[in-house]
């Protein structure tokens, strides 16, 4: 490059002083530079207005490509989907849906593509007719013996050279907003740490965790992204080791927004939660203090063995005591492998699917196996018919004895049994108390708990 340059210094030079016309020299040095400068700002240009389409048409799949999963993942595999589509769907609506996302994903990807290809396109042929007319001088001063045929075709190697590379500078300079924006992405993808994931859990450390004496709330406010109001404004409370507490209101509440700033899966927006006077955000391994059985089951594409112990160490023993005490001994019996037998049928087709019952008792055997202080219980019986619900409900009051408990339940029944009811109305926490002083007080767990039980006489 830099040899490049000299080279047509000299070339200049000599169009400028050679022919003893200093005028026309300086003339055809102008129209020279002004002819690269122009070739090297059309790269620019047509490189930056490319890179624009480009991160169109990385925005636009990036946002249609997981509604285009959604159906495909979701809609079309899942069996319960399935059979509603079947029943209720005659018209083809979501099929016609999903193929409508796929022509609308073909047509915008080929119209983001040509204009891209349009503009870059242009510039290209911009810096050609650049460099021919280039050409052109130099073979004009050839011809007229300003410059030997050898000088000509060295020349015109250094121009190229030139050309190109001041062209690839100004392309890459041009391109480089919409090359950053797609690399943030990755930046902000590898440094985003959920709250909570400063320090990995190890295995097997469920058990070694130190005893705690209480949870506060301290003013804790929640907005999720984009929401007109918090889902949770101001709310503080205590929740002491051993105590069990149950989170009740209507829906859209916020009780399980609470639990989810509980589990430090949402940081707060304002105010802060603490364990034991420490900010939870600066502690390590905080979730391995929590078991959780939430309303919708988690079932993995792995074995049932796998299912229940995820990332402890093995214990046979211990698994068998999980199944036991979930009731899962005759299910695991009549499984053609065992334990290894594989669930779902998203990797293995001979998986076996669990009913709604049967696999909030593999969460029970989860919750159980993992034996953490506290257990989380968001509405997990919600789904399930009132014997199955009432077995449910006395395995995990049996899980949670001797340890700390907090229930969300729409059954005010089960939430009478606690030691303490925190009452949530539009994200604030409204009544706090014991089952008979709520009831005394006559305000909203006392409607609450009056209607529900209204519809039993």
């Amino acid at each position: 490059m830099i040899a490049s340059i000299s080279a047509l210094t000299l070339l200049v030079s000599k169009l400028a002083f050679q022919a003893g016309k200093p005028v026309q020299g300086l003339v055809t040095i102008a129209f020279l530079l002004l002819v690269i400068g122009f070739a090297s700002l059309a790269s620019y240009f047509s490189a930056k207005a490319g890179g624009k389409y480009m991160t169109q048409f990385y925005r636009f799949n990036s946002k249609l490509g997981r509604t285009i999963d959604y159906y495909f993942d979701v809609v079309f595999w899942q069996h319960e989907i399935g059979r509603s589509i079947r029943l209720y769907d005659d018209n083809k609506t979501i099929t016609n849906k999903a193929r409508q996302l796929l022509d609308d994903q073909v047509h915008e990807d080929q119209r983001l593509q040509v204009l891209s290809s349009k503009v870059k396109g242009l510039g290209t042929i911009v810096v050609n007719v650049g460099i021919g007319l280039m050409y052109a001088v130099i073979a004009l001063a050839g011809y007229l013996h300003q410059i030997s045929i050898g000088q000509v075709v060295a020349y015109v190697g250094y121009l190229s050279a030139v050309v190109t590379a001041l062209g690839q500078f100004m392309g890459a300079y041009g391109r480089k907003d919409s090359a950053l924006e797609t690399i943030s992405q990755y930046f902000e993808f590898t440094a985003f740490q959920k709250a909570g994931t400063q320090s990995q859990a190890l295995k097997g450390q469920v058990k070694q965790m130190s005893p705690f004496a209480t949870i506060v709330f301290d003013d804790v406010s929640f907005r999720y992204p984009g929401a007109a109001q918090d889902a949770i404004s101001h709310v503080s409370f205590t929740l002491d080791s051993g105590v069990h507490m149950a989170l009740v209101g209507k829906n859209g509440s916020g009780k399980s927004t609470l639990i989810k700033l509980l589990l430090r899966l949402e940081k707060p927006t304002s105010g802060r939660i603490t364990m034991d006077g420490v900010d939870i955000a600066t502690l390590p391994n905080y979730e391995a203090y929590f078991s959780c059985v939430f309303q919708k089951t988690v079932q993995y594409a792995v074995s049932l063995k796998e299912n229940i112990m995820l990332n402890l160490p093995d214990d046979e023993g211990r698994l068998q005591q999980a199944i036991d005490f979930a009731g899962l001994t005759a299910l695991v019996a009549k499984l053609p492998a065992g334990v290894d037998t594989s669930l779902t049928k998203y990797v293995d087709e001979e998986g076996v699917e669990l009913s709604g019952g049967e696999a909030q008792k593999l969460c029970i055997a989860r919750a159980w196996y993992r034996g953490a202080m506290i257990n989380v219980m968001d509405d997990p019986t919600s789904a399930l018919d009132p014997h199955a619900e009432t077995e449910i409900f006395q395995k995990l009051s049996t899980l949670s004895k001797q340890q700390t408990a907090l229930l969300v339940s729409h059954r005010m029944g089960f939430a009478r049994d606690c030691d303490r009811i925190l009452v949530l109305d539009h994200g604030r926490l409204v009544e706090s108390g014991a089952h008979a002083t709520l009831m005394s007080e006559k305000g909203q767990y006392f409607q609450l708990f009056s209607a529900q039980a209204g519809l039993y006489t």
